[in-house]
């Protein structure tokens, strides 16, 4: 299953609410870890809507690539990619800030910007077919397309949370989590959307379903919450730690996964009723789990992090990501193909299950209409 969209989960947010029109980030020290290489960025309420500046160049504009041409290569627009997620080996789709959504026919040779409709920051995404997708993000904000993103449109989430995960049984029933221990279901394809309780005030990075009964949440202060009933009740899980859960991962009903701050690996073999630490041998924090069955799986994080196991997390080792940019979410197709994204409009890509990732520096061109500060 979709590690709740494989989340950015712990990342870095920003708000509009600046005299100066442009924008801000926040940056939050999560279960008291402080690296020299990367910090566990989560979401603060902050009051007054004030927000620290933490960057003074994290945007980078450009208008050619290094070879001239006027569509710029995804490393060169400088917007952060929170979220893959990929139908098959060919159809792929990525989300980030400002609104940003990527798509590819083609497993990532081309990518190909479509108009969002949004300058919100877009967090999380899910496609239930060819056709219907959902991506969330900053304010409630929730985009859904009927077409597979040649037009996408608003969706009333009826909350201005941040919606940091969204995850979809069918293309009916699908559920997003979000700050302040925000969960809001639908059954319509998004038409309405109506709160559920989650009887926490934590704030939820990732969600993840096997069905439209059993699902699955984490976030902060180790919280994990499960349903057996499609979110009509949701009951606390014993994850044993206190550290911040960033992404969740189920393959089945039984067998499941989570990652987080300080290299925290947990697994369950009985559907969460016992979560038992998994050996990282990493200190970084781990921002996304996926696992393509029951044994293989990766988990992306900090400073280009990756990590991968063949027998279910008995054993994870390291591998060379190429990158030391935080990858903040990995999403494979199938046991060889995969893809993550990161800082900076980084994608990597793997045909040999991780042994060798590679960038897909490629150039991304604009729909008509997409937002002239893009490119």
């Amino acid at each position: 299953m979709k590690a709740a969209s494989s989340s950015i989960r712990a990342s870095s947010f920003h708000d509009r609410a600046s005299r100066m029109g442009r924008w801000r980030w926040v940056w939050v020290v999560a279960s008291g870890i402080i690296s020299s290489v990367a910090i566990l960025a989560v979401l603060a309420k902050v009051p007054n809507n004030t927000l620290r500046n933490s960057s003074k160049d994290t945007w980078q504009w450009f208008t050619q690539s290094n070879e001239g041409s006027s569509t710029p290569r995804l490393s060169s627009m400088g917007l952060p990619l929170n979220d893959v997620f990929f139908l098959d080996v060919k159809r792929g789709w990525a989300v980030g800030g400002r609104g940003a959504i990527l798509a590819t026919i083609d497993g990532g040779a081309t990518w190909r910007m479509q108009n969002s409709d949004t300058r919100q920051y877009l967090v999380s995404l899910y496609f239930a077919d060819g056709s219907r997708g959902w991506a969330v993000g900053d304010g409630g904000t929730i985009m859904a397309t009927l077409d597979g993103g040649v037009t996408w449109k608003p969706q009333s989430s009826g909350t201005q949370r941040y919606l940091l995960s969204v995850y979809f049984a069918d293309s009916s029933r699908g559920w997003a989590v979000g700050t302040e221990g925000a969960i809001i279901a639908t059954i319509d394809g998004g038409l309405t959307w109506k709160p559920q309780s989650s009887c926490t005030l934590q704030n939820l990075l990732s969600v993840d379903f096997v069905d439209g009964n059993r699902g699955w949440a984490v976030g902060w202060q180790g919280t994990i919450l499960a349903t057996l009933d499609g979110g009509t009740t949701w009951t606390p899980q014993n994850s044993g730690m206190d550290k911040v859960l960033v992404s969740v991962d189920f393959v089945d009903g039984s067998r499941g996964w989570a990652v987080g701050a300080g290299g925290a690996i947990l697994a369950t073999r009985d559907g969460g009723a016992t979560w038992r630490a998994q050996r990282s041998d990493t200190y970084k924090n781990l921002l996304s789990v996926h696992f393509a069955d029951g044994n293989r799986g990766w988990a992306g994080g900090a400073a280009g992090t990756m990590l991968t196991t063949v027998d279910g997390g008995a054993k994870w080792r390291l591998q060379d990501s190429g990158t030391l940019q935080d990858l903040r979410s990995v999403y494979f197709a199938d046991g060889n193909r995969g893809w993550a994204v990161g800082v900076g409009g980084l994608i990597v890509a793997t045909r040999d299950a991780g042994a060798k990732w590679k960038p897909q520096d490629c150039r991304c061109k604009k729909p008509r209409g997409l937002w002239e500060f893009v490119f």
